[in-house]
């Protein structure tokens, strides 16, 4: 009996052994499964605060970005609001100096000359000279310099004076008004005076 109580002991101990070496066996393989499900949630919440952090620096720069450009915006107002002052403020000295010379013998000559360099532009046949409201008064000089010519009044209070002159059989026009050289000048004090904005 003896020998039956050593093999169960033996048996016992090999059993034993056995489970103690699959028990290690699982519980590595239940270790390791553990570190790589705590190293998958690891990456899996760090993607998740990257993406967070990226969205939340997004957000900022947009934000920071659109707070500039509403200070520009605001800049660029008050630039156009100041140029437009500094404009007007020149421009008004140069209109009553215009409207002075207006007012000159001076100025018929100068008008019936317009004339003829628009004539010359746009051809003598057809020929129609547009002149504003207030000049029509010289309406008959014109009238005397281009024989067949129409001379009429401007529709609109654009032109403020000089002329404008149309060729009606070749559909040809050109503009020789003091609103027109006005805006040229004005187009080139801007450009002179660096007052232009982009």
């Amino acid at each position: 009996m003896a020998g039956i109580e050593k093999k169960m002991a033996d048996f016992s101990n090999l059993i034993l052994n056995e489970a103690k070496e699959q028990r290690g066996q699982i519980l590595s393989e239940v270790e390791a499964e553990k570190n790589k499900v705590i190293q998958d949630k690891e990456l899996e919440f760090l993607g998740e605060a990257y993406e967070d952090i990226q969205k939340a620096v997004a957000r900022c720069e947009k934000a920071g970005n659109e707070r500039v450009l509403r200070v520009e915006m605001d800049l660029k107002k008050g630039l156009i609001h100041k140029r437009e002052a500094i404009i007007e403020e020149v421009f008004r000295g140069v209109r009553e100096k215009i409207d002075a010379f207006k007012k000159t013998p001076a100025y018929a000559d100068w008008l019936v000359k317009l004339a003829q360099k628009a004539a010359e532009e746009v051809g003598r046949d057809g020929l129609e000279l547009y002149l504003a409201a207030e000049d029509m008064a010289l309406a008959p000089v014109l009238e005397a310099q281009f024989a067949g010519a129409a001379v009429l009044q401007e529709e609109g209070d654009s032109q403020i004076g000089g002329v404008m002159a149309k060729n009606t059989a070749r559909n040809v026009f050109c503009d020789y008004s003091i609103a027109a050289m006005l805006e040229q000048q004005k187009q080139d004090f801007l450009k002179i005076s660096g007052l232009s904005i982009r």
